[in-house]
C-alpha cells in the first residue's frame, strides 16, 4: 500500500549506527540540562533552608554538575557512547545523594528524584539508538 507521499513510503535514518535519532538527541539534551538545573535548584533550596549539602562547601561546587554537563554534551555532539556517560551521570548524581542523607536528607531526596530523571532520560533517549545495521523498509514493498 502506497500513501503517495516519499517520506511515509520510506524510512530514513541519517545518523550512524550507536548515535541517537534527532527527536531523541533532543528529548537527551533537554532532559539532561533538567537534571543540571534540579541540582542546582536543590542545592540553592537546602542552602535557604538551613540545610547546605556538602558540595557547596569550598571548591566542590562543580562536582555533581561534572557528569551530567558531559552526558549533556554528548547528547549534543550525537556521540554514540552518550548513553553510557548517561548511567556514569545517573550514578555520580545517585552517589552525591548518599553523600547527602545524613546532613540534609530533604536535598538527599531532592537529588534522588533527579537521579531518578535522569536514568529514564537515558534510558527513553537510548530507545532511540540506531541499530547497528540500519536497515531501510520500504513500505510500499513491504504492503503487497
Amino acid at each position: 500500500m502506497s500513501y503517495g507521499i516519499p517520506e511515509l513510503n520510506r524510512a530514513r535514518v541519517n545518523a550512524r549506527p550507536g548515535q541517537l535519532t534527532r527527536r531523541w538527541q533532543w528529548i537527551a539534551i533537554i532532559g539532561w540540562a533538567v537534571v543540571v538545573y534540579g541540582i542546582s535548584a536543590a542545592g540553592q533550596g537546602g542552602d535557604q533552608l538551613g540545610k547546605r549539602p556538602w558540595w557547596l562547601d569550598g571548591l566542590l561546587v562543580p562536582i555533581p554538575f561534572l557528569l551530567p554537563l558531559a552526558a549533556g554534551i554528548t547528547a549534543i555532539i550525537n556521540w554514540r557512547w552518550s548513553t553510557v556517560v548517561g548511567l556514569l551521570a545517573v550514578a555520580s548524581t545517585a552517589l552525591v545523594a548518599v553523600a547527602d542523607r545524613t546532613a540534609s536528607p530533604g536535598v538527599a531526596a531532592a537529588e534522588g528524584v533527579i537521579a531518578l530523571v535522569g536514568l529514564l532520560t537515558t534510558l527513553a533517549a537510548s530507545a532511540g539508538r540506531v541499530p547497528g545495521r540500519i536497515v531501510t523498509i520500504d513500505r510500499s514493498q513491504a504492503a503487497q
